[in-house]
This record gives structure tokens, C-alpha cells and sequence, in this order.
């Protein structure tokens, strides 16, 4: 197992320096740390998998009361952290694949001494051929004297270690396996969930469309009935609201029919034209409801239509108000005769009424319209008079 140099590895090894300066120990550089914490970490892998293949080949399981990696709390000599609990037996296993030295085993096994004297058992399994300190081997001897039935010591062969190894290695695989199964079950119950949710809000859509639909044209008839009618802008939004609406569900309706299909194991043109006939059997059944979107789209465009023309003509007349005025006012100052002003009033209201254009040889009084021209072309005709 290896390491590349991180943030966290450099803050835990500043710890580490710490502790150990505080001990008034020396600490290893940076490389030494990052060896000896890969062997650490290979030392506990081994452990931990020691541990777990034990205990499967003994039949140490959560159903029948056991717990790894248990801590058991002591007021007087502190907490003492098991490889495997059983609280109903009142027994604890401590699993060594390796090195055993001192400083760690004789605080465990105070604590044993202490756990085996209150009536619990102790049982300690450790490799066959592992280094084992001397006062280690001479705790162990102590307790097993001093507590025959409770505490006991076994052996096992490196052939058992191995077979512990293989055990634990397989029981990791099928953890994993069984993670990515339920991982993959979840995300297929959460798929179904969501289908099942568009699903609804699908239908829902749909049955909405229908409602507005059938209310709106109804509305639609009933004002035109009553000689009244609906705004152009409302008109507009209801239908843009349906037209958008309806997309959503063709699309929708779209993938649920390739689906479909994909699942009957159709594909090229014969997938096209199962397609096609879903799409069309969809369209047959609801085309009351695109009538009436047609329907409320018509009348939009009639009101649309309506409305725009009724606006020029309302700017038309406001021109001509305008122009009219300046007209009466070119008149009352002389500048042009009365006459003259009645004759394109005439030609304007002659124009707005067909759209026709100026009639020829009326081009010249049309222009007195304009002011400049109007009032220099009135002068011309009077001097010539």
C-alpha cells in the first residue's frame, strides 16, 4: 500500500513529531515516517483480515452475539478495545498475526487480568513462530496459571493464517458485491420511483390540458354569443400555456414510446413505424383536445388581428386630427384658402376609406399637406391670379 505525500500526511506527521518531541523522543524524517507508516498499514491489513477470517471459520457472527472491534469500558485501568465481543458469554478474542510487543500487549493484558477476574473469559489466538517479548510470554504464562478455565492461549499454523487470509479476502469481495447490489437495487427503486412520479404528473398534465381546453373554448363561444369578446393578450397566454403544455407531453410520450419499443426488440424502420402508429394512435385520441388549442389559437389571431387594426386606425385618426388642425390654423392665418382645405379633406377621407392612391393631377395639393411647400405653392397661385 502506498502513499503520495499530502496536506493530511503532513499535519499528522507534525503531530507525530509533536507527540514524540514531547515524550523527549527522537522522531524519523518525513521518508521514515511515510516506510514505517506503509508498514504499519500492511501489519494492520494483515491483522484486521486474520481477525475477520477467524472469526467467520469459529462462527463469531453479529447473529449469534458477536461484535468486532468492541470497546469495553474501565473506570480504574481505562477502556480496552477487542478484536471480538460476546457481552451475553461475557467473552472477549484478541486475534495476533503478528509481532507482539510490549507496550501495547501489557496494557491489554492488565486490563484482561481485570476482566477475567470479574468472571469474564479471555481468549487469546496468536500465530505460530511470532515474535513475542519476553514480558509479554511471561503475562501470558501468569494469567493462564492464574485463571486455567477463563483465560486461555492458542496457536495456530501458518497454513491457519493463510487460510484466515483467504477466507477474509473472499468475505471482502462478497461485502463489496453485496454493497454494489444494494446500491444497484436502490438506484433501480429510485428509478421506478421517478418514473411512477412522471408518470402521474403526466396524466395529471394531460387531464389539466383537457380541463382549460373544454373551458375556454366554452368561454370563447359564450362571449361571442353575447356579442362580447376576450383580450388578445389573455387569449395569447392561454395559448402559449397549452401549446407548451402539449410539447411537454408529446415529449414525453415520445421516450415513453422508444422505450416501448425498445423492450419489444424492434429496431431500424420496423422500430419507426411502431413508433409512428403509437404516435398517431396518441394524436387520435386526444384530438378533441388539439381542435380545440386550434381553436383558441384562431381566436387569438382573429383578436391579434382585430386589435392591430382598430390601433392604426386609432393612430390614423389621430394623424389626421392633428393634421386637420394644422389645417384650420393654416386657413385661419390665410395661408391657404378654405377651398382648397375642404379638397383634401376630401382626398384624405376618399383614401382612408379605399386605400387608393392620390388620383393624378392632385399630386401638388396633396403636398400642401406638408407646410413649407404648402404655403409657398398657395402664394404662387395667388400672385398668379
Amino acid at each position: 500500500m502506498e502513499y503520495e505525500w499530502s496536506d493530511l500526511l503532513e499535519e499528522n506527521y507534525r503531530r507525530y513529531v509533536g507527540d514524540k518531541w514531547m515524550k523527549g523522543l527522537g522522531a524519523r524524517d518525513r521518508a521514515g515516517y511515510l516506510a514505517a507508516r506503509t508498514r504499519w498499514q500492511k501489519a494492520k491489513e494483515i491483522g484486521d483480515r486474520f481477525r475477520d477470517g477467524m472469526a467467520a471459520i469459529r462462527g463469531q457472527t453479529p447473529e449469534r452475539g458477536y461484535t468486532k472491534e468492541s470497546y469495553l469500558k474501565n473506570d480504574k485501568l481505562g477502556s480496552r478495545f477487542h478484536d471480538v465481543r460476546n457481552d451475553r458469554e461475557r467473552a472477549t478474542y484478541e486475534y495476533k498475526a503478528g509481532k507482539i510487543d510490549k507496550d501495547k500487549a501489557l496494557p491489554q493484558l492488565e486490563k484482561d487480568d481485570q476482566y477475567t477476574l470479574d468472571g469474564g473469559i479471555v481468549d487469546w489466538t496468536i500465530v505460530q513462530g511470532v515474535r513475542i517479548d519476553k514480558e509479554v510470554q511471561d503475562k501470558l504464562r501468569e494469567l493462564r496459571e492464574k485463571y486455567p478455565r477463563q483465560f486461555t492461549i492458542q496457536e495456530v499454523s501458518r497454513e491457519q493464517l493463510r487460510q484466515a487470509l483467504t477466507v477474509a479476502k473472499h468475505l471482502e469481495k462478497v461485502k463489496t458485491w453485496e454493497a454494489k447490489e444494494r446500491a444497484r437495487l436502490e438506484r433501480a427503486r429510485d428509478e421506478r420511483v421517478r418514473r411512477e412520479v412522471r408518470a402521474k404528473e403526466h396524466e395529471a398534465r394531460k387531464r389539466d390540458i383537457a380541463r382549460v381546453v373544454s373551458e375556454n373554448v366554452r368561454a370563447i363561444e359564450q362571449a361571442r354569443a353575447e356579442g362580447k369578446v376576450f383580450p388578445a393578450w389573455e387569449l395569447s397566454e392561454a395559448h402559449s400555456s397549452l401549446v407548451r403544455s402539449m410539447r411537454k407531453v408529446r415529449r414525453y410520450e415520445k421516450v415513453q414510446g422508444r422505450e416501448t419499443v425498445a423492450s419489444l426488440g424492434l429496431t431500424g424502420e420496423r422500430a419507426r413505424v411502431m413508433e409512428s402508429m403509437l404516435t398517431q394512435g396518441r394524436e387520435r385520441q386526444r384530438g378533441k383536445v388539439v381542435r380545440g388549442i386550434d381553436a383558441i389559437g384562431r381566436e387569438r389571431r382573429e383578436r391579434e388581428a382585430a386589435e392591430c387594426a382598430a390601433r392604426k386606425e386609432a393612430e390614423r385618426l389621430a394623424k389626421q386630427r392633428e393634421v386637420d388642425a394644422r389645417r384650420r390654423e393654416l386657413v385661419r392665418q390665410g395661408v391657404i384658402r378654405a377651398d382648397v382645405a375642404n379638397v383634401l379633406d376630401v382626398i384624405d377621407k376618399a383614401q382612408a376609406r379605399v386605400g387608393d392612391p392620390i388620383p393624378p393631377g392632385m399630386e401638388n395639393i396633396r403636398r400642401l399637406r406638408g407646410g413649407r411647400e404648402l404655403g409657398g405653392r398657395e402664394r404662387g397661385l395667388h400672385r398668379e391670379r
